[in-house]
């Protein structure tokens, strides 16, 4: 998987590349119709691609053929999913006025474990020794300890 990069195409896709020689990228496959959804954010663990796509959630692809990636799971969510990571066995979905969500991703059925509501509107995430959440509307970088993912708590902002 290192001879790739995984690419989001803001208005509609997820675009895979092979970089095996890097001055001159071949485009190896796709996911997602073009300007059908906004797919804002990949995350790349193993053979999978975490995919944030806006209002249509999270989207888990199988990458193992990168000619032909494979939709294998999803969870739609309430709000806008802007950005997504990946560590141990869940996603962190920053999700807009929806705060983080944490959710278990077992390919086939990935199921919501836990959340925390922001003040405002949650754009990005980070994971640092804690799950770092941007929050853009109030200006704020909270640290959450999700020690227990399903019952996250502020360590500091």
């Amino acid at each position: 998987m290192d001879d790739y990069a995984y690419v989001v195409d803001r208005e509609g896709s997820l675009l895979i590349v092979n970089i095996t020689d890097s001055p001159n990228p071949i485009h190896a496959g796709n996911n997602f119709e073009a300007d059908s959804v906004h797919v804002l954010d990949v995350f790349v663990s193993g053979s999978y691609a975490y995919v944030a796509m806006r209002e249509l959630g999270l989207r888990i692809v199988d990458i193992s053929d990168p000619s032909n990636p494979d939709e294998v799971g999803f969870i739609d969510t309430e709000e806008v999913a802007e950005a997504v990571l990946v560590s141990g066995l869940y996603a962190f979905l920053a999700n807009g006025e929806d705060g983080l969500r944490i959710i278990d991703f077992t390919p086939a059925k990935p199921q919501e474990t836990g959340f925390y509501i922001t003040s405002g509107y949650a754009k990005d995430v980070y994971l640092s020794g804690y799950v770092f959440v941007g929050d853009c509307t109030s200006s704020l970088l909270l640290a959450l300890d999700v020690s227990d993912p399903a019952n996250p708590e502020v360590a500091g902002e």
